[in-house]
């Protein structure tokens, strides 16, 4: 069987065929997934990586991690908003409920509404861990770094000041005389 059918040949086949797993992207290796803007996800980017001022490669890793995990909770908010409507009009017209609020509060006490709430919550959860540990790393990084670029300015002046301590004392003392201890 597999002889007759080999999966899709063309370019434009490969694309879409990508994309048959992704259904809500909340796992998606992507960043950017299908009804999202490239454009707005880069200018996104640009705009944290801007505000967070990696300086090196391992600041550049960890700031993409804190820039596609503020993305993906962008995406999670914006579906928590239509996912809560469309259940609480469901649950209003399935149940004959005029009170929204009341509709909203059987999401979280009615085992079937709650089976479908609690997965999308599992992945935000997950989503806001990975957000708080990657800016987390990130910040100690950075913390590092400039320690180290502190050490490495006061090691730089304690040099140049003995530098120009020693040549002060050799400039001072007359030629042909020997600096003895008193």
């Amino acid at each position: 069987n597999a002889q007759l059918s080999t999966g899709p040949t063309t370019a434009k086949g490969k694309a879409i065929a990508s994309q048959y797993s992704t259904k809500h992207g909340f796992t998606s290796a992507k960043v950017v997934v299908p009804g999202e803007s490239k454009e707005e996800f880069d200018n996104f980017r640009e705009g944290i990586l801007e505000s967070l001022n990696p300086q090196s490669e391992h600041e550049d890793e960890l700031s993409d991690r804190v820039v596609s995990a503020m993305w993906r909770l962008k995406r999670f908010h914006r579906l928590e908003n239509a996912f809560f409507a469309d259940r609480i009009n469901a649950i209003q017209n399935e149940m004959g409920i005029e009170d929204p609020d009341a509709a909203g509060a059987m999401l979280f006490t009615d085992p079937q509404q709650m089976k479908r709430i609690s997965l999308f919550l599992r992945y935000m959860t997950a989503t806001q861990r990975e957000y708080t540990k990657a800016k987390s790393e990130l910040e100690k990084e950075q913390k590092r770094r400039v320690h180290a670029e502190f050490e490495q300015a006061a090691l730089e002046e304690m040099v140049e000041t003995a530098k120009k301590a020693s040549v002060g004392s050799v400039s001072q003392t007359p030629v042909g005389q020997a600096i003895l201890p008193a």
